[in-house]
């Protein structure tokens, strides 16, 4: 929004709000997928409907899940990294874009 000159807000919002909702989508639908590709249906399924009541989850099935509770935390952290590389690679792009709209705006006459 900074870097959109001020009669083109609306355009802005109206382009940024669809792109937010389709990124939590994307995002809801990835985790879903690495957590439903590592964690073994047996491991989830003892674990949240508590046919596995062992309480420090020490057994064998507990010992999946956590394992493949490490790997969905491990990816997730690595997509992170990912975002912030391309964070920072970016930050000083839209600085130098809103220097140019900001000197472009004609002063106001008093």
């Amino acid at each position: 929004m900074a870097s959109a000159p001020r009669e083109k807000y609306g355009i802005a919002s109206g382009v940024t709000r669809p792109l937010n909702n389709v990124d939590m989508v994307l995002s809801f639908a990835m985790t879903i997928t690495v957590i439903s590709t590592a964690v073994q249906r047996q491991a989830a399924l003892s674990m949240f409907l508590g046919t596995y009541l062992d309480v420090n989850a020490a057994g064998p099935m507990g010992k999946t899940f956590t394992t493949d509770l490490d790997f969905v935390f491990t990816a997730s952290i690595l997509v992170i990294f990912v975002a912030a590389a391309f964070s920072l690679v970016r930050s000083n792009g839209p600085k130098r874009v809103r220097e140019k709209v900001i000197d472009s705006v004609p002063a106001k006459k008093k």
